[in-house]
């Protein structure tokens, strides 16, 4: 923070359910970010850090996760968590790097699951409700690391570099690049349903 010419700085952790679990339990309930997932452990497969990107939105910093997690408020300046943002139930959890559109206030969101709906996307007002909400189909489960966004249209993708499928039979999660299957863009109007979405092919 800059105040009277001066600079000043903070931090926190950012109080997920994940880490309120460890520290009630006095230990670490997952072992680190390279682990294989157990879909056994009763608390999820993979420990939701909230570490990947902050967006202020409607008067609120939100923090996110890439895998697709709960989104925390961020209270500012003293950074203290404030419960979670669950858009009024409809999407309990968002993927990170929403997109913010200057012009218009709206905040759109994305996530995705190894199971389906693999994709879902949705449009939040400048006053923080979500006012659109859909499912995008996919063949499959896809690391959705991203979206763009224009002044009409959604930008999602459907990447070669995916999630094995025949290793995630075996319960394991290994990233692959798949030479022959193209990559596709798929292009959306921001408020349209998922089934609208038109999907252009490119080499992978």
């Amino acid at each position: 923070q800059f105040a009277d010419g001066k600079p000043s700085y903070r931090n926190r952790y950012v109080r997920t359910k994940a880490l309120e679990l460890e520290s009630a339990a006095g230990h670490g309930l997952w072992r680190g970010l390279e682990e294989p997932p157990d879909f056994a452990n009763p608390h999820g497969p993979f420990k939701d850090t909230s570490n990947t990107d902050l967006v202020y939105h409607a008067g609120q910093l939100l923090s996110t996760w890439w895998l697709g997690g709960t989104a925390y408020r961020v209270r500012l300046p003293d950074l203290e968590t404030c419960g979670s943002e669950r858009f009024g139930g409809k999407m309990p959890t968002i993927s990170a790097h929403p997109k913010l559109d200057m012009h218009t206030g709206e905040l759109c969101v994305f996530d995705y699951k190894p199971f389906p709906p693999y994709l879902t996307y949705g449009v939040v007002s400048a006053a923080g409700e979500l006012v659109h909400h859909t499912t995008i189909e996919l063949p499959g489960p896809r690391l959705q690391h991203d979206m763009a966004i224009t002044e009409h249209h959604t930008l999602v993708f459907d990447m070669s570099l995916m999630l094995d499928p025949e290793a995630m039979k075996r319960g394991k999660a290994k990233t692959t690049f798949f030479r022959d299957k193209p990559t596709r863009i798929g292009v959306l109007k921001r408020h349209a349903p998922g089934s609208e979405v038109r999907w252009f092919s490119v080499a992978p």
